[in-house]
């Protein structure tokens, strides 16, 4: 299990916040469960530890990363919580359904999964100025 430790806030969009992890740590959940390939589990887990999870990765609470503006506006496909998301654009999402399990529109049935985007986040002020008219 992937946990978020630290995180900082870089955008707010329509009264959402948008984090950047700035820490995580792994947490075996079944520390004692005997792996089948243990060559292989290990090769795994040395390329997921290459990946540096504090650079350009993203998550919301509350807002759907995953997803066009206009389709949160109208929020389609929102689960019970209010956060649906497009699987295909979730980082976490094959290490996500395994242990939580997903509904039928493949949106993972737990409040505690977040899903993680890669990519990069800018925001700027849309203020109109002084001169302007």
């Amino acid at each position: 299990m992937i946990l978020i430790t630290k995180r900082s806030v870089v955008a707010l969009i329509g009264g959402h916040y948008l984090y950047h992890l700035e820490g995580t740590d792994m947490l075996p959940i079944a520390p004692n469960h005997k792996v089948d390939n243990l060559v292989e589990e290990q090769r795994l887990l040395t390329m997921f530890r290459q990946v540096d999870m504090t650079k350009n990765f993203y998550f919301s609470y509350t807002y759907d990363t995953t997803s066009t503006l206009q389709r949160n506006l109208t929020r389609v496909g929102a689960n019970e919580h209010g956060l649906g998301f497009v699987e295909r654009f979730a980082w976490n999402h094959h290490m996500l359904v395994p242990a939580f399990g997903e509904d039928g529109s493949g949106v993972v049935r737990s409040p505690w999964a977040i899903p993680i985007m890669h990519g990069h986040v800018d925001q700027a002020s849309a203020s109109p100025s002084s001169d302007s008219f």
